[in-house]
């Protein structure tokens, strides 16, 4: 499908009009929207994920994971509209992927469209610099989800 063809844009800002995957819409809207790059589920990068989100105190019920391949794009606006975040934890995905054009803090909580963002680098990343984990831990994941700086976002079930 070619909505908008120019020299300016190209038919891959597309993708940005079709609709969410059917694994994507039927997921039940939740406080904490997990982005990721597509890792193995049961694999080292999937457990470590699951571990920071349980350090970070939150259950199955508080957030939604969805992993993307490299390269993949979603519309913000679609992930939006469906699964109703209040944080958006998007862990190696660039928020262009997403069809947003803002520059981010890393590693820091963010506000972007009436939601608090928290990007960061791949899990393999975190994994090979511990003061980039401690850094996401104390200046971003702690403050939102332990210390709930931006109110009680992830903690209503």
């Amino acid at each position: 499908m070619n909505i908008i063809a120019s020299d300016i844009l190209k038919s891959d800002n597309d993708v940005f009009w079709t609709e969410l995957p059917v694994e994507i819409s039927t997921l039940k809207p939740r406080p904490v929207l997990v982005l990721a790059r597509k890792m193995e589920e049961g694999g080292t990068e999937f457990i470590q994920l699951q571990k920071m989100l349980s350090a970070a105190k939150l259950s199955a019920d508080q957030y939604n994971i969805v992993m993307m391949e490299a390269g993949q794009h979603v519309a913000w606006y679609r992930l939006r509209e469906a699964l109703q975040p209040a944080v958006v934890f998007i862990i190696g995905i660039l928020p262009t992927q997403l069809g947003v054009s803002s520059l981010f803090q890393l590693h820091e909580p963010n506000r972007f469209d009436d939601t608090v963002w928290l990007p960061s680098v791949g899990i393999s990343e975190l994994e090979e610099h511990p003061a980039l984990k401690k850094h996401l831990w104390t200046e971003g994941m702690k403050p939102i989800f332990i210390d709930m700086k931006y109110g009680s976002i992830a903690q209503e079930s």
